[in-house]
């Protein structure tokens, strides 16, 4: 499963100077670190609009709710994959470790938290 660089991106990396490098995986980092707390917070505020306003929602605000969420954190999900995967060929080009697994058990996290805050929200708003 390892993640398998062009010619064109080892040239590239090879043409890079060391700080390049580093600095390029840093920042690559960082984005991902913006997003999963982004994405936190979002969790977070979706949680306690379920808890406070979910029985008060009617089906259709319910239903439009959701939808943004779910598509909000899609559109983050998919700039965190990009961002990490992006940074694993780095990671993997410098020192050759291959740290695929662990993006993607980062995003199933990620996505396993979306559906159980979607079911949260939905218990919630049967319990009138």
């Amino acid at each position: 499963m390892n993640p398998i660089l062009t010619p064109e991106e080892i040239e590239f990396f090879r043409s890079m100077s060391a700080y390049e490098l580093s600095e390029l995986t840093f920042s690559g980092v960082s984005a991902a670190m913006e997003i999963l707390a982004i994405y936190i917070s979002i969790l977070s505020a979706f949680f306690l609009v379920a808890y406070y306003f979910g029985n008060k929602l009617k089906s259709v605000e319910l239903f439009l709710l959701s939808s943004i969420y779910t598509f909000f954190c899609l559109i983050l999900f998919s700039g965190f994959y990009q961002i990490l995967n992006n940074t694993m060929s780095v990671v993997y080009f410098l020192i050759g470790i291959d740290n695929t697994p662990a993006m993607y058990i980062a995003l199933s996290v990620m996505i396993v938290a979306l559906v159980l805050s979607l079911s949260f929200m939905v218990k919630m708003s049967r319990s009138r």
